[in-house]
């Protein structure tokens, strides 16, 4: 595929052209939303919806899935007013709590609640601030 996108029979030499078109694309800017912690309302807008547009742009089930998730999530009020590296279990239970008693199986919320382990910009390596977001200019 990628020897398709640039010509080239060389995988090697392909590589490195799309790597050096993707270092070079006025389309796409690399943000980090990592360097201010923020509420999941302004990460969602700013930065994770954008991304999951351009990145699931032909995967429209994909892109639903999240943008429904974001959503949901943003809906519970605690959630999206907390900081996103102050968010507590005690949230997620508070908003784990409320979509069941609005009925919905344990396998739903764990899908939504996914979308915000997306959205999160803390991994697991050591409590080191990585994730980027494209955002559209």
């Amino acid at each position: 595929m990628i020897r398709e996108s640039t010509g080239q029979t060389n995988k090697r030499v392909a590589e490195q052209m799309e790597a050096a078109e993707r270092r070079h694309s006025p389309r796409v800017k690399w943000e980090s939303a990592i360097d201010r912690p923020s509420n999941p309302e302004r990460v969602a807008e700013r930065y994770f919806l954008p991304f999951v547009r351009a990145t699931f742009k032909e995967k429209r089930n994909t892109r639903c899935y999240y943008e429904l998730g974001a959503k949901s999530l943003l809906a519970f009020g605690k959630l999206a007013e907390a900081e996103l590296d102050k968010i507590t279990g005690e949230t997620i239970a508070g908003y784990v709590a409320k979509r069941q008693h609005d009925g919905l199986a344990v396998s739903s919320i764990n899908r939504e609640l996914q979308a915000l382990r997306r959205m999160s910009p803390l991994p697991s390596n050591g409590g080191k601030r990585t994730r980027r977001y494209a955002a559209c200019v």
